[in-house]
């Protein structure tokens, strides 16, 4: 992998321009109010987004000690083809820092066992979804205690070609869950 380095300008503007599509206040809570500086790492499919705490900024303005850092800081996600592909940890902190338009829908317990699993759920396991809810739409899934468990879309299990859309035949599709990482590890 490559040193973790400072964006460049245009990097910066494709970030901001993602992070805005994620929620108009995303950049001002991150990087302005927030505590956070954004670097980046080059690797083999993409451009890694990093956020790092402002006290480490001047520590790596030393060039020598930035090549030494294999990696660093909160992996917010990855950029590949001009898009942000949010990590699960990069997703975690969008959630948290609120504001965003990404809703969230709320798991059972046996929901939230299945999207661990990164089994399809179905709808009868949702306890919460916001009103205006259509095919292909992203959202953030919570369990009922608040936790984010990651990212899915929403898809029909209807039969193709249907008109309507009922509740009835929605699915959630998981595009990235905490499961990951116990699956990565096993």
């Amino acid at each position: 992998m490559s040193p973790l380095y400072f964006p460049s300008e245009n990097q910066k503007e494709l970030f901001r321009k993602e992070l805005d599509h994620l929620s108009p206040t995303l950049w001002e809570n991150l990087f302005i109010r927030g505590n956070y500086a954004l670097f980046v790492q080059n690797s083999a499919d993409g451009l890694e987004v990093y956020l790092i705490s402002k006290e480490f900024v001047v520590d790596l303005k030393n060039e020598k000690l930035r090549r030494a850092v294999a990696t660093g800081g909160l992996l917010l996600g990855k950029i590949v083809q001009s898009r942000l592909r949010l990590d699960l940890e990069g997703a975690w902190e969008v959630n948290a820092k609120g504001g965003s338009p990404i809703p969230r829908v709320v798991l059972s317990g046996n929901g939230e066992k299945k999207f661990l699993y990164h089994q399809e759920v179905g709808w009868q396991d949702v306890l919460k979804a916001p009103e205006a809810i259509k095919e292909h739409l992203v959202v953030f899934v919570n369990n009922d205690r608040g936790e984010n468990l990651g990212l899915a879309i929403i898809a029909s299990v209807g039969t193709p070609g249907e008109k309507t859309v009922k509740k009835d035949v929605l699915a959630l599709r998981p595009i990235i869950d905490r499961g990951y990482y116990l699956r990565k590890a096993g």
